[in-house]
């Protein structure tokens, strides 16, 4: 009985995106390759997000990115900001 209530709410958010203005599905198609897709994603797990265009591979990569711990880069001087002495 819940899978069937689970497929049914699966179904009912598909027919929405397919309801969707063409500039609704223009704006989601832009959101999906945004931080916040996979933020959303996340939350609503692959089966959900996928009908809104984020494949389970993208769900994957952002759970992957974020399990990585990302290396600190030094930000290089501006030329002459680093040799002004004070007055």
């Amino acid at each position: 009985m819940e899978n069937d209530a689970h497929s049914q709410y699966l179904e009912d958010v598909q027919k929405r995106i397919m309801n969707l203005s063409d500039e609704e599905k223009t704006m989601l198609i832009e959101f999906k390759r945004t931080p916040e897709a996979n933020l959303v994603a996340k939350i609503v797990g692959p089966d959900v997000a996928g009908l809104g265009g984020v494949e389970v591979d993208q769900f994957e990569d952002a759970i992957t990115r974020e399990s990585q711990p990302q290396q600190r880069q030094e930000m290089p001087t501006p030329p002459g900001l680093g040799m002004r002495r004070p007055q």
